[in-house]
């Protein structure tokens, strides 16, 4: 356990016989960190001075300390890019007929479907796609390399408490309407901080949606052992030339980031490829 956290036990005081370190001093260090405190800011200028370069005036802070779930997350960020290649690649996709589904959807009789948007049909694409990708379908560890045709697709939740992935399990064997009620239930799981641990695990590929906060394009950070994770921005009109004119269409941009240790660019860019054809065209991704 102290392992996997990235804990030094020779810091840690054992409370087992003759001072062994047991679990319970595990995670009593992981839940309690010690704190380190701040040195105190620079004295203010006895002259008043206001000028950029003079010593900063003393200002409250707050010290919150790196622990439970943040602590967890910045350890394994910084885990993820100093132990793999990453990459990132960028595309973006027409979206105008997935978006005209998504209007359709909101008409149906049944609230189900009522409840569906861009984010399940995003998750439902993923799963539909990925068991022919088995090469970004994933999971690096150490020098083996675990591939599935089976989907435990994880997805990024903000929540009070953090940063948390819950996982749909067998995400390909899923219809429309049955992953999106299970992305809506993990979901609020995880914002009520209700996550049972095995819904947090067994992942092999992650989706990190920031479009609904208006973020347009971004890098994602590999959520290790995974070799590959999809970043989404917001939907923008772009310029597309049709015939002799230019007109505006609605597009969704996608970043792709994998480990280059695991594949290479060119089937990751297939995959991208093959993803955007499948959410340009929403009746034949319902059909798979």
């Amino acid at each position: 356990m102290a392992a996997q956290e990235g804990l030094k036990t020779h810091a840690l005081s054992g409370s087992g016989p003759g001072g062994r370190i047991l679990e319970r001093d595990v995670r009593a260090a992981l839940e309690h960190p010690r704190r380190t405190p701040l040195p105190p800011p620079a004295p203010p200028d006895p002259k008043g001075s206001t000028s950029l370069e003079g010593p900063i005036p003393p200002q409250p802070w707050q010290t919150l300390p790196l622990q439970g779930v943040r602590r967890r997350v910045a350890e394994r960020m910084l885990r993820s890019l100093q132990q793999s290649a990453q990459l990132t690649l960028h595309a973006y996709v027409e979206v105008g007929g997935l978006l005209r589904l998504r209007e359709e959807l909101k008409r149906h009789p049944d609230p189900g479907f009522q409840a569906i948007n861009l984010h399940h049909l995003l998750l439902f694409a993923l799963a539909r796609t990925l068991p022919h990708f088995p090469e970004l379908n994933a999971c690096l560890v150490g020098d083996t390399l675990y591939q599935y045709q089976t989907v435990h697709l994880g997805f990024a939740v903000d929540t009070p408490r953090g940063l948390l992935v819950p996982v749909i399990h067998r995400a390909e064997r899923l219809g429309l309407l049955e992953l999106a009620r299970t992305a809506r239930r993990l979901t609020e799981e995880a914002q009520q901080g209700r996550t049972p641990p095995e819904a947090l695990q067994r992942g092999t590929f992650g989706l990190s949606n920031l479009g609904p906060l208006g973020i347009e394009v971004f890098t994602p950070i590999l959520n290790p052992p995974q070799v590959a994770l999809l970043g989404v921005g917001a939907v923008g009109l772009r310029a597309v030339q049709a015939g002799a004119e230019v007109v505006f269409r609605p597009h969704l941009p996608l970043s792709l980031t994998f480990d280059h240790r695991a594949t290479d660019g060119a089937p990751a860019a297939r995959f991208l490829h093959t993803l955007g054809q499948r959410l340009g065209d929403p009746l034949r991704l319902l059909a798979l």
